[in-house]
């Protein structure tokens, strides 16, 4: 991942790969790849990677009807889509009923555009996408939520601070004081409410 989500490595260190096709293999890499794909359907092996997409913190795929269960299944999405396909965007995603703010889909469901055969799309720009959304994509969805309620507050106030123990960048520095996070809040409702 690049250096700007480095301390996410130690967390993100395993992948996972489905599908049909054993013809690329991949090379030796920090991360445990699992390499499940396999050269025709299996109603078995397609339940066992099922159960590991209904898991998974994220799931990246090419466009195609293929995303369909994975972006159903997974907690979150990133699609190449070739710039060709633009017109049939999101058409094969499943939006998961547990994000109930629309919103949420901006943040958990994202596009990268690449040429036809996505081959203008760099590996650090995809890990980079998927540590955004596995970082922040949280943090983003609790402050779409916030209100003057204890729940909210708490909701955001541990948001933080998981980023922070998981050492996610040094951008972020929170005081622990509730208050002064409260107070942040109230600042932040006070601009968004004014603006409308």
């Amino acid at each position: 991942m690049g250096a700007k989500f480095s301390g996410a490595t130690a967390q993100y260190t395993e992948a996972l790969l489905v599908g049909f096709g054993n013809k690329n293999r991949i090379s030796q890499t920090k991360a445990e790849i699992i390499d499940l794909r396999a050269d025709k359907f299996d109603l078995e092996r397609d339940r066992l990677w099922m159960a590991y997409m209904k898991a998974a913190d994220c799931v990246i795929g090419v466009h195609g009807s293929n995303m369909l269960l994975p972006s159903g299944l997974a907690k979150s999405t990133v699609e190449l889509v070739p710039r060709s396909r633009i017109a049939n965007t999101v058409q094969d995603f499943l939006f998961s009923a547990h994000k109930t703010d629309l919103r949420d889909a901006l943040l958990f469901y994202r596009l990268l555009y690449g040429n036809e055969s996505l081959s203008d799309i760099q590996p650090s720009e995809v890990t980079n996408m998927v540590a955004s959304v596995l970082l922040y994509s949280p943090i983003n969805s609790n402050w779409f939520k916030v209100d003057n309620s204890q729940t909210a507050l708490s909701s955001l106030h541990s948001a933080y601070k998981k980023i922070l123990e998981q050492k996610a960048g040094g951008y972020l520095q929170l005081s622990s004081s509730r208050a002064l996070l409260k107070q942040k809040i109230k600042q932040t409702v006070k601009l968004f409410t004014a603006a409308k």
